[in-house]
């Protein structure tokens, strides 16, 4: 079956992996896969994850290396850590290949930035400032992806920002595992975004998609950045699966009036639902509304109606 975007093939190949079904996850990859030439390097790693799985060690390394070959390259993060690939460890053509994926890495970060990409209203500010809506992009994900699909967030006069972290696991793949780096990062974007624009204190909102959506939750519970509410879209991550983790900062939280949403989609595998729906619930017992608004149908991926997701989402932040 076709698929409409990378993030829909990735919740079929999320599926057929939860399932132990690595051969048609391969074939899938490869039939599927040459369809989102942005997302290569992302296709190849899957790719060389499922062929180790099925006993295919030689095409492993061929694919791994073909990431060079392309100019690419995988951090430390994914070479050493990476479940499938424990099995190549030792073998000396993956450690030959590691190591020029280092060099490649080593070079990369010391040139790494912290960005983000900014989408203005149209029209003067209004009196009070600018709405902010600051998003977050998922694990090896960048910032782009975050603005096509918030942007309509503007014609409602809200100011969009989209951070792109500084971690990098290879070109064009950004991560937030470090939560320090990215609470860090993001109080910066937000103290240099309030020196260039005029914005409202009263509606700052941070929002994430997968693991941002774990990071901004902890931004927002922090007091990080001074938002009043957040929003969630398929949050993951380990403190996601452990709702009972975020109970220390929720008093604080609940005193600052924070609202939240989380939007949760029906055909969503990778996000942990059962764990979700429980963060919601206690989340609400503890003072702080939250609600969960389920999107039918959708997998792990952006809302296929941003325009009515917004709106629902503001109508209860902003009661």
């Amino acid at each position: 079956m076709p698929y409409e975007t990378f993030n829909d093939l990735n919740t079929a190949v999320m599926r057929l992996y939860g399932e132990q079904k690595y051969g048609e996850v391969l074939d899938l990859l490869v039939d599927a896969g040459a369809a989102f030439p942005d997302a290569a390097q992302q296709i190849l790693y899957l790719r060389a994850c499922m062929a180790v799985r099925v006993g295919q060690v030689d095409e492993a390394l061929r694919l791994i290396e073909e990431v060079l070959d392309r100019g690419g390259w995988y951090g430390e993060h994914l070479i050493w850590q990476t479940p499938s690939w424990v099995a190549l460890q030792g073998h000396p053509a993956f450690e030959a290949l590691a190591t020029r994926h280092r060099e490649r890495e080593t070079a990369a970060l010391a040139t790494a930035q912290p960005e983000r990409v900014v989408r203005v209203p149209p029209g003067d500010p209004p009196p009070g400032g600018y709405p902010l809506f600051l998003s977050l992009h998922g694990n090896t994900q960048r910032a782009a992806p975050d603005v096509a699909a918030w942007e309509p967030i503007t014609a409602q006069g809200w100011l969009l920002a989209a951070i792109q972290s500084s971690q990098m696991v290879g070109p064009n793949m950004y991560i937030w595992d470090d939560h320090a780096t990215a609470l860090t990062e993001i109080a910066d974007h937000y103290a240099a975004l309030a020196a260039a624009y005029p914005l409202n204190p009263a509606r700052v909102v941070i929002a994430g998609f997968s693991r941002g959506g774990e990071i901004a939750l902890r931004a927002a519970l922090s007091g990080t950045l001074p938002a009043t509410g957040f929003v969630l879209l398929g949050p993951g991550g380990p403190l996601m699966d452990t709702p009972d983790a975020w109970l220390p900062l929720l008093p604080g939280a609940a005193a600052r009036g924070l609202r939240g949403v989380v939007l949760l989609g029906t055909a969503d595998g990778a996000a942990p639902q059962a764990a979700i729906r429980a963060l919601v619930e206690s989340l609400t017992a503890h003072g702080l509304p939250c609600r969960l608004i389920d999107l039918p149908g959708l997998g792990h991926d952006y809302p296929r109606d941003p325009v009515a997701t917004l709106t629902a989402a503001l109508a209860f932040l902003f009661p």
